[in-house]
Order: structure tokens, then sequence, then C-alpha cells
């Protein structure tokens, strides 16, 4: 019997990254005969004295060398998985000589699913630059067909199996990875409801826990429309006038009120401007 060298390659780098993984939680590796896109789904842990228990999770897609990888828009089901998926996703790669791990932040594919670009029809990731960027442009080898190319930068997380001995350098990775799975949560919630912002890893240092998170806002009419986009954050308004209010922050709350009170009396806000105290049941303020 035998392998190939390249299969045994892959082997070893999942039977490493999976200890990487069991150290900072729980982690499940997908089957190759289920697998459509992710290689792991992991689960955070914190503890206190006597047990551990589940926090956040996320799902990982390993690679052992350093090629794009490439997603075919035209393939519909795998996409729709990329685009759609429910808990933070990275990529991570297996450094065979150092036996280490390093984990890339995919934010910038937020900015994607935002703008949906016309006619693209690869998105690809990269490694080729230290600063994480996404740009739409032509692939250079497909002349006419358009690329949505993402620079993954530099790595925000990197664990070799020498740190696994550390149980203080563990922790200190996952503050970390926390952290950056935190921003990825926030970016799910924006996207589901379809607000046009996002925040990405603008500044950082590997393994550091001091990461600046950048914002990106769009406002380009194609994306979404004005009544769209005050039907998703005019809630969040009423409930913070409401929340002035009750803390006694009278400049802010009849700012805000201003506001408020130019929220349409309809469907979908007409029970909540009633319930919370800005309209009467014709319509006429308080």
């Amino acid at each position: 019997m035998s392998k190939l060298n390249t299969v045994r390659k892959g082997d070893k780098a999942e039977y490493i990254t999976q200890g990487v993984f069991s150290a900072l939680g729980y982690s499940m590796q997908t089957l190759r005969q289920e697998d459509f896109g992710i290689d792991f789904i992991c689960t955070l842990t914190e503890r206190d004295i006597v047990t551990s228990y589940p926090t956040k999770s996320f799902t990982v897609q390993l690679k052992t060398n350093h090629e794009n990888i490439v997603y075919s828009v035209k393939n519909a089901p795998k996409i729709k998985w990329l685009l759609e998926n429910k808990l933070p996703f990275f990529l991570c790669y297996f450094d065979s000589v150092e036996n280490r791990v390093d984990f890339f932040s995919t934010s910038l594919l937020h900015r994607y699913t935002i703008i949906k670009p016309h006619g693209v029809t690869k998105i690809s990731f990269r490694r080729e630059l230290e600063i994480g960027s996404c740009v739409l442009q032509l692939g250079e080898h497909k002349k006419g067909r358009k690329i949505f190319n993402i620079e993954l930068g530099k790595p925000f997380l990197s664990i070799s199996l020498g740190d696994l001995a550390d149980e203080k350098i563990i922790e200190q990775r996952k503050v970390t990875l926390n952290k950056v799975v935190d921003c990825e949560n926030q970016n799910i919630v924006y996207r589901n409801l379809k607000l046009p912002f996002m925040r990405w890893l603008h500044n950082y240092e590997t393994n550091s826990e001091n990461i600046l998170f950048g914002w990106v806002h769009f406002n380009d009419e194609n994306i979404i429309r004005s009544d769209e986009l005050l039907e998703s954050v005019g809630h969040i308004m009423i409930s913070l006038c409401s929340t002035y209010k009750a803390e006694g922050r009278n400049k802010e709350y009849n700012s805000l009120k201003e506001f408020v009170l130019k929220l349409p009396f309809d469907k979908n806000f007409k029970s909540s401007l009633i319930n919370m105290g800005f309209r009467d049941q014709s319509g006429n303020p308080l």
C-alpha cells in the first residue's frame, strides 16, 4: 500500500492543527467525505476553578501552501456558503518547516457582500502584501474576467507546537483570537441586517491583542436605499432616545426626538412610536 506525499503532508498538517485548536478550546475536524469548504469547526473555551465551558465558535479552512485560494462565483452552492456563513471564517496556513499554524482574517470579504460588484467571476484570497486590502481588477490570466482579490495581509495569530507547552502563551493567544472573533461576529450581524458598513483589522501586529479595528462605510445608492437603511437603524434611534430620557440626558433626548418624530408612522414604526411614548394612536406627537 502507498499514499501520495502531498496527501501525507496534508494529514500531518491536520494532526498538528487539531492539536493547536484543541489547546484553544473544542475542535471538530470535518471528514473529507463531508468537506464543503470547512476543515474545522472550533469553539473557544473559558474556565473556572474546576470546569471549562464553551463560548464562541468559528470555522476554518486549512492550507499547506501559499497558493491563492480561489472561489468561482458561478459555483452557486459553494459561493453561497462562503458569503452566508453564520460563523466567523478564518483561513489558516500550516508551516511544515516551523510546525506552526498562522491565522488570517477574512473580514474584507464582507466588502464583497455589501457592494455586490457586477460582473465578478472569481473571489481570490492572496498572500502577497503585508497589509490586508481588497481590489476589483481584471484577471491577467483570463482577459476580461473580473476577479475580486482580497489581500490577507499578515497573520493576526501564529501558534507553534512549542507554544502549546506554555499555558500563559496560549491564554494570551486566546485573548487575541477572541477579539477578532468578536469583530467577525459583528460583521455577520451587520450583514444580516443589511447595514452598509463593516469592521476590519486595520492596524495590528501578529499575536498582539492591541488591534486597531477600522470601519468602512458605503453610501452608494446602488448598495442600499436610504429608506431601507432607515428601517434598519430607526428602531435603534427610538431605543437610544428613550434611554436618553431615562438617564435624564434631556439635551440629547430633545435633539434625537426631532429625528425620531420624522420616522414614518407606518407598519414598520407605528407600534414602536406608540409603545415608547412618542406618538398617540392617531399619530400625533406626544
